[in-house]
């Protein structure tokens, strides 16, 4: 035998102390009531595995809710503007409703909430959804409503994933025209953007470069060896400075257009030995061409 207990659409300012002295509850409907906070002894119902307390005043979900063995957790249309990271410990949680709220920040530690089938945060405040919610086994994923522009490529991994509602975000990745064709469109998506993440070089590879015939009139970016890199401000690379490094010597036009390892290195080191020797060369031609 299951006991339910419904209180809904009452004028409950609190819980009535009964209802947390009755152990043997397993559900608990407090929907539309006057609440404004879950008193500690609620911990007494270790039976209780449903909850419904939305459309109440709540203003904070306290840490103790967390120690019941609740399988679904509603508590939209409040007026929470956080979660507390103790959420984590409710091993067991299947569904969550956290929807109508003023929620910024989603702690990182939902993403322990390794049985969550379900779950609403829609209509919130959110700009950002944490990574940790890739590794949940979701079935359908509602962040409707909120300021979130992007959908972090590690999501691709939610592979149970049937439904995802998205609407009414400033999406920039992926783009609104691709989310609105729907979940295959926004995961192929994902896929590429993983692709190019994992294939992003950390920094120049010289070896490679190396192995290349460079023209002798090099470019003032690295775009064509590395066309995805997005290189610091710091690092000369891509850089628009009026004043090329080797502008003192000038271009002999007549010379291969082409150099290739061996022949750049060593045009290097002649460069170098001709800024510190330029004068000494002019003087030493000048003698030469100086007539007897």
């Amino acid at each position: 035998m299951s006991f339910h207990s419904d209180l809904s659409k009452n004028r409950f300012g609190e819980i009535p102390p009964e209802v947390c002295m009755f152990a043997p509850l397993e559900s608990l409907n407090l929907y539309h009531n006057c609440i404004k906070m879950i008193p500690e002894a609620i911990v007494n119902l270790q039976m209780l595995t449903y909850l419904n307390i939305s459309r109440n005043q709540l203003s904070v979900l306290p840490k103790f809710l967390f120690n019941l063995p609740l399988r679904v957790l509603v508590v939209s249309n409040n007026k929470l503007v956080s979660v507390p990271d103790e959420i984590g410990k409710a091993k067991d949680l299947m569904e969550l409703d956290i929807s109508c709220n003023e929620i910024q920040v989603l702690p990182a530690q939902m993403g322990k909430l390794l049985a969550l089938r379900e779950l609403n945060i829609r209509r919130n405040c959110l700009q950002v959804l944490p990574d940790e919610l890739s590794d949940l086994p979701l079935i359908r994923l509602d962040f409707s409503c909120n300021k979130i522009t992007e959908i972090p490529p590690s999501y691709r991994k939610l592979s149970q994933l049937q439904h995802i509602v998205l609407d009414n975000n400033p999406m920039q990745s992926p783009p609104a025209q691709i989310c609105l064709k729907g979940k295959i469109h926004i995961f192929k998506y994902l896929n590429m953007q993983a692709c190019r993440l994992d294939k992003k070089p950390d920094s120049l590879d010289l070896p490679t470069l190396g192995k290349r015939c460079l023209p002798q009139q090099l470019t003032d970016s690295m775009e064509d060896f590395y066309p995805s890199k997005n290189h610091g401000p710091d690092s000369g690379i891509g850089s628009d400075n009026d004043q090329d490094p080797y502008d003192f010597i000038d271009p002999n036009p007549d010379e291969e257009a082409v150099l290739c390892e061996g022949d750049l290195q060593q045009n290097t080191a002649l460069r170098v030995l001709h800024k510190g020797y330029t004068h000494s060369v002019i003087m030493m031609q000048r003698c030469m061409f100086t007539p007897s």
